[in-house]
C-alpha cells in the first residue's frame, strides 16, 4: 500500500506543473522589423502588413488570419492610406500591439483573432481603405461590413466620423476626437459593430499562451479595465473595473490551446455567484436586470460574452472540465521518469527482502 501511495504522489507531483500557466506580460508576440529601405514589416499570428512610413503612409497587403495553430492569411485590404500623415516616431511594439502615431492621429494594430485596428484623430484626417479583389463592402451610417466567404469584419465609427464607399474603397473622414475600429469576426458572420458604436459592448480581452506565459491584449471601446489574474487549462480569472451604472458587455476571447474548456461546458461566476447561460447572443446584447453570458467557439478560439448589470470592480471566473488535449512529449517524460522510479523502487524492495 505504501508503495502504491508513493508512486501516486510522485505522478501527481510530476503532472501538476503542466496544468497551470504564468500570468505575465510575456514575450512580444508581434514581429516588427525595419527593412533596409526604412519601411517596416509588421506581423503576428493574426495580422500582417507593410508600412512605408512616408509623409502620406500606406499600409500594404493587410492580411487577417483566424488560426493561431496554422496561420493562413486572407488578404482583406490591398492598402490602408492615411492622407497628410507626418509620423512623429517609428512604429512601436508593445505586447500584442504596434502603435504608429503623428501629431494628428494614433493608429494601433493588434495581434489577436479579431485583427483589431484602431484609428484615433486629434485633428481632421482622411483614411482610405482599398479592398482586395472580390472583397465586398456595405456601408450603413457609421458601420461598414467587409469580407468574403468566411472572412468577415466591420469598420465601426465612434463619434462624428463619416464612412463613404466608392468602388473598391471606403473613405473614413475624421475630426478631432473621432475614433474608428476594425474588427474581424471570430465566428463567421458575427456582426456586433452596432453594439460597439452604441456603447453596449465596452471592451474585449484576448488571452493566449506564448511559452509558459499567458499574454493578454485588451481593447477598450469605452473606459473599462480588464486583466487576467490566473489562468490554467480549466480556469481563468479576469478582473474587470469601470463606471457604467446601466451595465454593459465585455468579451473574453481565449486561445483553446491554452484554455481547453469547450463552450457548451463552461461555467461563469461573477463575484462568486454563478451566472445564467443565455440561449443566444441577442439575449446578452439586450441587457436586463440580471447578469448572463453566452459562449461560442471555433476550432482555435473560445469567445465568451458576459453581460454585467452594473459596473464597479468585478471578478469574472470561467471554469469547467477541459477537453482531452494532453502534451504528449510531457506525457512521455512523465512515463519515462515514472518507469525509472518504479524499477528503482522495486529493486530496493527486493534487496530489502
Amino acid at each position: 500500500m505504501k508503495f502504491r501511495l508513493t508512486i501516486t504522489a510522485v505522478l501527481v507531483a510530476l503532472l501538476l506543473p503542466f496544468s497551470t500557466l504564468n500570468v505575465s506580460a510575456g514575450p512580444n508576440g508581434m514581429d516588427l522589423q525595419q527593412n533596409p529601405d526604412d519601411t517596416f514589416s509588421i506581423s503576428g499570428d493574426f495580422i500582417r502588413l507593410e508600412y512605408n512610413g512616408d509623409s502620406s503612409p500606406t499600409f500594404d497587403s493587410v492580411g487577417v488570419s483566424k488560426s493561431f495553430v496554422v496561420p493562413t492569411f486572407e488578404p482583406l485590404f490591398e492598402s490602408i492610406h492615411v492622407q497628410n500623415f507626418l509620423s512623429i516616431s517609428d512604429p512601436v511594439a508593445d505586447g500584442e500591439r504596434v502603435e504608429v502615431s503623428s501629431s494628428d492621429m494614433v493608429m494601433e494594430f493588434h495581434n489577436n483573432p479579431m485583427a483589431t485596428m484602431s484609428f484615433e484623430a486629434t485633428d481632421e484626417g482622411l483614411v482610405t481603405f482599398t479592398f482586395e479583389e472580390e472583397i465586398g463592402a456595405i456601408v450603413d451610417s457609421g458601420l461598414a461590413r467587409v469580407g468574403k466567404g468566411g472572412t468577415t469584419g466591420e469598420l465601426v465609427v465612434m463619434g462624428d466620423a463619416i464612412l463613404e464607399k466608392s468602388f473598391n474603397q471606403i473613405r473614413l473622414r475624421m475630426g478631432d476626437g473621432d475614433r474608428c475600429f476594425f474588427r474581424a469576426s471570430v465566428v463567421a458572420d458575427e456582426f456586433i459593430g452596432h453594439e460597439i458604436s452604441t456603447g453596449t459592448i465596452l471592451g474585449e480581452l484576448y488571452m493566449m499562451q506564448i511559452g509558459e506565459n499567458v499574454v493578454s491584449d485588451p481593447i477598450q471601446y469605452q473606459s473599462v479595465s480588464m486583466s487576467p489574474s490566473f489562468v490554467s487549462t480549466e480556469k481563468a480569472v479576469v478582473d474587470v473595473s469601470g463606471d457604467f451604472p446601466a451595465g454593459g458587455v465585455v468579451v473574453l476571447t481565449l486561445d483553446r490551446a491554452m484554455f481547453s474548456v469547450p463552450a457548451e461546458g463552461i461555467h461563469v461566476h461573477i463575484d462568486e455567484t454563478e451566472t445564467a447561460r443565455a440561449d443566444d447572443l441577442d439575449r446578452i446584447l439586450a441587457g436586463g436586470d440580471d447578469p448572463a453570458f453566452f459562449a461560442s467557439q471555433n476550432e482555435d478560439t473560445l469567445e465568451v460574452f458576459v453581460y454585467l448589470s452594473h459596473f464597479s470592480d468585478h471578478k469574472i471566473v470561467l471554469s469547467g472540465a477541459g477537453e482531452a488535449a494532453f502534451p504528449w512529449s510531457s506525457l512521455a517524460a512523465v512515463l519515462g521518469a515514472s518507469f525509472v522510479l518504479l524499477v528503482a523502487t522495486a529493486f530496493l524492495f527486493k534487496r530489502k527482502d
